[in-house]
C-alpha cells in the first residue's frame, strides 16, 4: 500500500512515498518482465528527458535445488566458471532482450546493442545452504548485468543479483 502518490508522481516521490508508507514494490512471476518492462516506461511516461532507466533484482537462491545453484548460475565453483558462453547468460539474454526490444517499442525508439558483464562475489568463509555447501573462496554470489542502448541515445541498465548470503 503506497500512499500519498499522485498521478503526476516522478520516481523519487514514488520511493519517497514507498519509505514514508513502509512499503516496497514486489512483482512475482516471470521477473524481470510484467515488472521492469511495465514499470520503467510508466514512471517515466510524465518526463521529458530521460537519459538511464535502472532495474535491480535480486534473487536469494538459498532455498533453490543444487542444480540451478551450481550449475545454471555458477555458485559455488571458482569465480568466473560461468562464462558468456555459458548457456545461461546466453539463454536468459535471448529471453531478456525481448523485454528490451518491447521497452524500445514503448518509447518509440530501436534497441541498437544489448551487452552483458559478469561479476562474481567470492565466499569469505564457508556457507552451507540446503543443497550443500559453498566454499570458502568459491563464488556466493553472481551479478549480472545488461547493458541495452537505444537508438534514441537511452540507456537501460538490468542488474541481477543471484546469490547464496548477503552481497553489498
Amino acid at each position: 500500500d503506497v500512499t500519498g502518490v499522485q498521478t503526476c508522481a516522478l520516481p523519487i516521490l514514488f520511493i519517497d512515498a514507498c519509505e514514508k508508507g513502509g512499503a516496497t514494490l514486489h512483482g512475482a512471476g516471470i521477473s524481470p518482465g510484467f515488472v521492469f518492462d511495465r514499470i520503467g516506461p510508466m514512471l517515466t511516461g510524465f518526463c521529458t528527458a530521460v537519459r538511464e532507466v535502472n532495474c535491480r533484482e535480486f534473487f536469494d537462491l538459498r532455498m533453490r535445488p543444487a542444480h540451478t545453484i551450481y550449475d545454471v548460475i555458477g555458485l559455488g565453483q571458482p569465480p568466473g566458471t560461468v562464462t558468456l558462453d555459458h548457456p545461461t547468460p546466453v539463454t536468459l539474454t535471448a529471453l531478456y532482450s525481448e523485454m528490451y526490444h518491447l521497452m524500445a517499442e514503448l518509447w518509440d525508439t530501436k534497441v541498437n546493442s544489448i551487452d552483458l558483464k559478469l561479476e562474481w562475489v567470492p565466499a569469505e568463509r564457508d556457507i552451507q545452504i540446503r543443497a550443500g555447501l559453498i566454499p570458502k573462496g568459491t563464488a556466493r554470489a553472481a551479478v549480472w548485468m545488461w547493458t541495452t542502448q537505444m537508438e534514441n541515445g537511452l540507456t537501460l541498465t538490468h542488474k541481477s543479483h543471484w546469490c547464496v548470503d548477503r552481497i553489498p
